[in-house]
């Protein structure tokens, strides 16, 4: 209960760095998910959560991505698909260094910087109308399948079977390649400085 606790402190901090970046830029951004319901019901986290999501618009997204690295202190990094070789999420993630939060999964990416992180998630607009809503969910799923085939490596038929053999079909079908913009001991310390910051942010928020 500690250790969840500290994740959730830290999480906090790092939503409020992003919430200063936002701010100076103009740039709006929401909370998603998990993160949204336990601002409502909880009036902070879900008393379980382990993460945080955030959400903004495609156009917002990217020029969030635009000033992101160069406003970010010292102890935050922006991990995207682009900026860290291997990284093949469709998400964008601000990770705190001097941090390992990651699964026994991940555990065998150790290039990846594992740090405890706050997810930027972009929303695309979709069709007005319900076939192409529908297509447009298939197809997202879809790329999200060839992403965890990615993580996955080997061949399609020893990971998991129908589903993945088709993903390999469709790659081999439309050249699909994985591009930059497609892939896309814990420390903690907090006086009375920090208590003030955090203050100050969930008044703001």
């Amino acid at each position: 209960h500690g250790k969840l606790q500290t994740i959730q402190s830290l999480l906090f901090q790092i939503l409020c760095e992003i919430d200063r970046i936002c701010k100076k830029h103009n740039i709006p951004y929401f909370l998603a998910g998990g993160t949204l319901l336990g601002a409502i019901r909880h009036r902070g986290f879900i008393p379980w959560d382990d993460d945080l999501d955030v959400m903004m618009r495609r156009q917002d997204y990217q020029r969030f991505l635009a000033v992101a690295e160069k406003e970010l202190p010292e102890h935050l990094s922006l991990r995207t698909g682009s900026t860290e070789e291997g990284n093949h999420y469709l998400i964008s993630k601000i990770r705190l260094s001097g941090t390992v939060f990651s699964s026994e999964y991940l555990m065998h990416f150790p290039r990846l910087h594992n740090g405890i992180f706050v997810d930027i998630i972009a929303q695309d607009y979709t069709a007005n109308s319900s076939l192409g809503q529908k297509l447009h969910l298939k197809l997202s799923l879809l790329a999200r399948g060839l992403v965890f085939k990615k993580w996955s490596g080997g061949s399609a038929a020893a990971a998991r079977g129908k589903s993945y053999a088709i993903f390999d079909l469709v790659k081999r079908l439309f050249q699909i390649t994985y591009s930059p913009q497609q892939r896309h001991s814990f420390y903690y310390s907090q006086d009375q400085k920090n208590d003030q910051q955090n203050d100050r942010c969930i008044e703001d928020i």
